[in-house]
């Protein structure tokens, strides 16, 4: 079974949610408010709490929860040792704690690094998605319920899995970078 720290928003917590799905342990590192997924509506009862959201249910379904303070040195040596215990981490630009003493907790650390354009429409119309939706002579609308971002998640869990193949083939630690924009880009090539 394979350890993997989840450090991510909405597009790396699919990609995670896929590996838990196939038997892998993948522990969410929040901070010490909650992660922003439990803010996110819709909510499941009338109670706007932290346990309702129908994002976090969805998205964080059968992880483990950590909360940690990253910007306090003893949040991040208890980072830096869980990493040294885990086989990959997933994360959003910029790391929260500098890459080289990552890879020093654990040369053997897969490292999935997440860029993202933000706010998310940013993304969608960089990418060009936002030329193929709405109505002619209209402002182009954005695709509901983050489907762009959870698509992308794909793509994520695609590069860390590959990743991971060649780290257990080399004996390295190896990095792998997902862009948000150009994975988006390559749904919609063919209008391009």
């Amino acid at each position: 079974m394979t350890r993997i720290i989840d450090l991510t928003g909405i597009v790396g917590s699919y990609a995670t949610r896929l590996f838990v799905e196939e038997g892998h342990e993948v522990i969410r590192v929040e901070k010490a408010e909650g992660d922003d997924l439990r803010r996110m509506p819709p909510f499941l009862t009338d109670k706007k709490d932290l346990e309702h959201s129908a994002y976090h249910q969805f998205l964080n379904a059968g992880k483990k929860s950590l909360t940690l303070d990253l910007n306090s040195a003893s949040g991040r040596k208890l980072f830096i040792d869980l990493l040294g215990r885990s086989d990959v981490l997933v994360a959003e630009q910029p790391l929260p704690v500098d890459e080289q003493l990552c890879i020093e907790a654990n040369p053997k650390l897969v490292i999935t690094k997440i860029e993202n354009d933000a706010p998310e429409i940013c993304a969608m119309a960089r990418s060009g998605l936002l030329s193929l939706t709405g109505q002619p002579n209209q402002a182009p609308m954005l695709l509901g319920a983050h489907i762009p971002y959870l698509a992308v998640g794909a793509y994520v869990g695609v590069a860390t899995a590959a990743a991971l193949l060649a780290s257990k083939s080399s004996g390295r630690g190896i990095g792998a970078t997902v862009s948000v924009r150009q994975s988006l880009e390559s749904f919609v090539e063919q209008a391009m």
